[in-house]
């Protein structure tokens, strides 16, 4: 009986007290909750708009437009004020926003598998970056390796011709002592 209460619940909300503010668009990720837009009496077009006493919104025409750098940035709401009229009242435009669980689930999804800056996509990178850190230690560590092989190689092959000058000369002093090696 109470589909509108049931789907309230699940979606995107949006009112405000005032008939000249509309939701025009938004980022996906927006959740600014309840707040006030205080509008100062005469022209507006081209300054900002405050909220809790901070620029919130730049007034284009009939557009409000989030800040870049504030919680509002990717709102963008239609306002029906005509914002080149000096004579206009002041007026403060209380609006209520709240996610419902659908659209908390799909942030919450998106977080993680947005293909540029999810989370999945971060782990993806930085494991990519300690893979080519691994492989950059692998390629000296192999190249330190062949060199101890090397050294090793040489060492007991100036080892190996040690032992041979050695048994020659053992053979020669036998020799002209007139023993045989056995």
């Amino acid at each position: 009986d109470k589909i509108d209460e049931v789907r309230a619940l699940f979606e995107f909300s949006f009112t405000s007290d005032s008939s000249n503010i509309l939701l025009i668009a938004r980022d996906k990720t927006l959740d600014v909750g309840d707040f006030t837009i205080v509008a100062p009496a005469g022209a507006i077009n081209g300054t900002n708009l405050q909220v809790g006493g901070v620029d919130a919104f730049t007034v284009n025409g009939g557009t409000l437009e989030g800040i870049e750098g504030t919680i509002y940035e990717g709102m963008f709401l239609a306002y029906a004020r005509d914002t080149d009229d000096a004579g206009a009242a002041a007026e403060n435009i209380s609006i209520q926003s709240s996610l419902g669980v659908a659209e908390k689930l799909y942030q919450s999804s998106t977080q993680y598998s947005d293909s540029v800056s999810g989370l999945i996509t971060e782990e993806i990178n930085r494991l990519s970056g300690e893979n080519t850190d691994f492989l950059e230690e692998i390629t000296v560590i192999d190249a330190r390796l062949l060199l101890f092989q090397q050294h090793l190689i040489d060492k007991y092959s100036r080892m190996e011709q040690a032992i041979a000058q050695g048994e020659a000369m053992t053979s020669q002093i036998l020799a002209m002592l007139g023993l045989s090696n056995n």
